[in-house]
C-alpha cells in the first residue's frame, strides 16, 4: 500500500493510492483473506467477512494509521481532499467500497483512495502529528487512566462496560475530536486492548 508523502501534492498521493475495496482487503491481513477464500460455499459467511474487513479499514482510518483522499462533489474545483479523521468515528458513516464513496456528517467524497500514514505505528504517529492531535490509542489510554482514578473498582467492571465508559470519557475529555455523535468505536478499543494489554491494566 502506498505510504502517504507529506512533501508531495495530495493529488500525487491520491494517484498512487488504492481504491477502498482493495485497501480493505489489504488491511484485513493474511488470516482474514484465507478465511474469505475458504468461504466460497457460504454466501452468508462471505458477506460477514466483507463487513468485518470494512470494519478493520474503518478502525485504521479512525486511528490515523490510514489516510483517505477523495473528491467532494460540492467542490467545483474537483481538488483532492483529505477526508477528516473524525468522520470515521461518526455513527452516520457510510462506506460504499464497490464505488469508492464515503459519506457522513453531511459530507460525501467520491473516487476515494486509501494510503498508509507514515509512520505506521500509532504511538509514533501521535508524536509526529504536526497538528498535535493524539491518536485514538493515546486517547483511550488517557480515558482509561481517568476512569481508574475516579473509580477504584473500575478494574472489576465487565470489559464491555469498561469500553462504553472509555467511549464516553474520551468524548468528554476530547470534545474537539469527538463532536456530536462521534465516539471511538468499541471494536477499536477492543483491538487496542488486545494488542497493547500492558497499557490497560
Amino acid at each position: 500500500m502506498h505510504i502517504f508523502d507529506p512533501n508531495s501534492p495530495l493529488r500525487t498521493n491520491w494517484q498512487n493510492a488504492d481504491d477502498v475495496a482493495f485497501a480493505a482487503w489489504e488491511s484485513a491481513g493474511h488470516e482474514h483473506r484465507e478465511k474469505y477464500r475458504d468461504s466460497g460455499q457460504s454466501p452468508a459467511r462471505s458477506k460477514w467477512l466483507e463487513r468485518e474487513r470494512l470494519g478493520i479499514l474503518t478502525d485504521a482510518l479512525a486511528d490515523g494509521e490510514l489516510i483517505a483522499l477523495g473528491i467532494s462533489p460540492d467542490d467545483n474545483s474537483l481538488d483532492i481532499r483529505k477526508i477528516p479523521q473524525n468522520l470515521f468515528l461518526s455513527a452516520e458513516l457510510e462506506i460504499d467500497a464497490v464505488n469508492s464513496v464515503i459519506g457522513g456528517l453531511g459530507r460525501e467524497f467520491r473516487d476515494v483512495r486509501i494510503c498508509r500514514a507514515s509512520p505506521a505505528n500509532p504511538l509514533e504517529a501521535s508524536k509526529a502529528n504536526s497538528s498535535g492531535r493524539p491518536t485514538l490509542i493515546i486517547i483511550a489510554k488517557v480515558a482509561w487512566d481517568a476512569l481508574k482514578s475516579a473509580n477504584p473498582n473500575f478494574l472489576n467492571v465487565p470489559k464491555s462496560t469498561q469500553n462504553i465508559e472509555i467511549q464516553e470519557m474520551a468524548a468528554t475529555m476530547f470534545p474537539a475530536q469527538f463532536p456530536g455523535k462521534c465516539r471511538i468505536g468499541e471494536s477499536t478499543i477492543r483491538r487496542h486492548r488486545r494488542t497493547h494489554p500492558d497499557l490497560f491494566t
